[in-house]
């Protein structure tokens, strides 16, 4: 158990040529603070002050104890001591180890006990002695979409409490993670992808702008209670519009009823809703850009006809672009519902009626089944009840989805004062701005001739295929473009990799934090096909600039790291979009 200083001399070597290792400031031999002490096995243990790193017993054991459960792609240590965890970290499937040695005494130690070479094996492990280089480094392994597992040795969680603490603040929280695209982004942008052809090539949502004005019409939601009124709609059938989302449209079809359109957003697959449905026949489906392939393909009906969500980046980039592009955009409300009473409001229904849309659990139920949400379900809040009298359960979305309605409906109610809003659900929760009614009280007052749909028209102009000509146009270039910057970043990454990993940064006058971040944000801004498609990041890059300008008086390194987290961000979403429009493409061609 003898340290020495041969093998610490042929360690040295052969981190020296290793990339991505860092050596801390250079100690020819392990300062006092480090003791060499046996633990009962007779195994070498190491002691700073009275605190053994390892377990006093068996430290592999504990090692192999701590890597229990632990299945992420990517593992940090805090404490590397002797290289008992790392030793025992071969999980099959781990892309890396990251490991953060607080002690440079303590690796000094083990630089003259421990063959590293024959510890490593050539394993990507990463090993780190300051804080910001393990912060920069778990950025890039979140951006590539990578789950990270943390493995906190005990001792060295009692021997550096501090440092422990700021670890995982730094691992947690300083990340940082990547921009928030949100669970769904990538199945949007894919799905999106697919669609261009028909979207380009089939009728807007556009046509029956204003064209069912006057019109009583019915939005239903699939909420508890619309089993309890939706057999008296049979009785009125053709003197109103019925808009209905997909999951209705099985109960519908009980009733003999057909609806006027059925409106779907999921980004996920319901064609199972509306496939073989034999009620669909004269419907018309409204769908949005994002809209799950399967679930077009499986309906029934004949007319299609699309919109574009306010949020789509790929869409929304035709729209910034070409004046010409005319299709409807609208606020969707993150809810089939909510899209479905936005859509009836363009299309000019008078009076606007709500049946189904409890947004609560009535009577502990929940809305009709929908396993593919039961996650959404977990967390529960407490909403207004309809009839006035204390609260009933809900959820997070749920409310949200009441909260847009209440807001929503004030300000179509500045845009078109005459428009006439209610909510004949007669259950659930209670939504502001809506008048409370009976669906007998509806049929009294509204329903009393019948309502002939118009025909609209349904070619799509030529210009629309122009347009979409042009967007992909303008992508091909933005992959082409995007194949330069990808050689530029990564060089560049490289040399701030090294100087940071190193330890060795010294900015002068023209290495400041604010010179490299005109040159490297430069990259980004000279690529104008690439800025339409992805505002957010092009968000962070302005956030970015501002936050360079308010540290400057900061730690330069600090402020430089801080840039770098931000490039790297965008320029690992901008890899993360381009990579769902590329299966998206392909996906549409086969």
């Amino acid at each position: 158990m003898n340290w020495s200083q041969a093998l610490f001399a042929r360690n040295f070597d052969y981190f020296r040529n290793r990339h991505y290792v860092a050596m801390p400031d250079s100690f020819l031999i392990p300062a006092a603070a480090a003791d060499l002490r046996p633990a009962a096995n007779g195994v070498a243990n190491l002691w700073v002050g009275p605190v053994p790193l390892h377990c006093a017993q068996d430290p592999a054991a504990q090692a192999r104890r701590l890597l229990r459960g632990v299945q992420g792609q990517i593992h940090i240590h805090f404490g590397f001591g002797l290289g008992y965890l790392v030793a025992a970290d071969r999980a099959p499937g781990t892309a890396a180890i990251l490991v953060y040695e607080p002690s440079p005494e303590a690796w000094l130690a083990a630089m003259g006990l421990v063959d590293m070479e024959a510890l490593l094996g050539g394993r990507p492990v990463v090993i780190c002695f300051h804080l910001r280089s393990l912060r920069y480094l778990v950025m890039r392994y979140r951006n590539r979409k990578q789950r990270v597992d943390l493995v906190i040795s005990p001792g060295h969680n009692r021997a550096f409490a501090e440092r422990s603490a700021l670890f995982y603040r730094s691992v947690q929280l300083w990340g940082p993670a990547p921009i928030d695209y949100g669970p769904l982004y990538a199945k949007i942008v894919r799905n999106t992808a697919t669609n261009l052809v028909r979207f380009a090539r089939e009728p807007g949502c556009e046509q029956w702008y204003r064209k069912l004005a006057g019109k009583p019409a019915v939005v239903l939601a699939a909420g508890p209670s619309l089993e309890r009124n939706i057999a008296e709609l049979k009785a009125v059938r053709e003197r109103v519009v019925i808009f209905a989302i997909a999951r209705t449209v099985a109960h519908l079809e009980r009733l003999g009823i057909i609806p006027d359109f059925v409106v779907h957003v999921e980004t996920q697959d319901f064609d199972h809703l509306v496939a073989a449905r034999e009620n669909l026949g004269d419907a018309a489906l409204l769908i949005p850009d994002q809209v799950q392939p399967a679930f077009w393909q499986a309906f029934a009906g004949k007319q299609r006809y699309w919109f574009v969500s306010k949020t789509n980046p790929l869409c929304n980039s035709i729209k910034n672009f070409d004046a010409d592009y005319k299709r409807l955009v609208i606020k969707t409300g993150g809810s089939v519902a909510t899209a479905a009473f936005y859509l009836a409001f363009c299309f000019g229904c008078q009076p606007l009626v709500l049946m189904g849309q409890d947004l609560a659990f009535s009577k502990g139920r929940q809305y009709l089944p929908a396993p593919e949400n039961r996650p959404y379900r977990i967390a529960t809040c407490e909403v207004p009840a309809y009839h006035g009298t204390g609260s009933l359960v809900s959820q997070a979305q749920y409310r949200r989805n009441l909260e847009w309605y209440e807001a929503s409906v004030q300000a179509l109610a500045g845009m078109d004062p005459a428009r006439v809003f209610i909510n004949a659900t007669e259950g659930g929760a209670a939504i502001n701005g809506f008048q409370k009614k009976s669906w007998r009280d509806v049929v009294a007052r509204w329903l009393h001739r019948p309502v002939v749909l118009p025909s609209v028209a349904v070619p799509v102009p030529a210009a629309e295929e122009v347009l979409f000509a042009r967007f992909h146009e303008r992508l091909r270039e933005a992959f082409a473009q995007y194949k330069q910057l990808e050689k530029q970043f990564h060089h560049a990454e490289r040399v701030f990799v090294t100087l940071l990993i190193g330890g060795d940064f010294q900015p002068g006058p023209h290495h400041s934090p604010a010179r490299q971040f005109a040159m490297l944000g430069e990259w980004f801004h000279q690529f104008s096909a690439l800025e339409p498609l992805f505002p957010k990041e092009w968000d962070r890059l302005r956030k970015m600039s501002a936050r360079l300008t308010n540290l400057a008086g900061d730690n330069a390194l600090e402020v430089y790291s801080a840039l770098w987290v931000g490039l790297a961000a965008v320029y690992y979403g901008i890899r993360f979009t381009l990579d769902e429009v590329e299966r998206g493409l392909a996906a549409a061609k086969s």
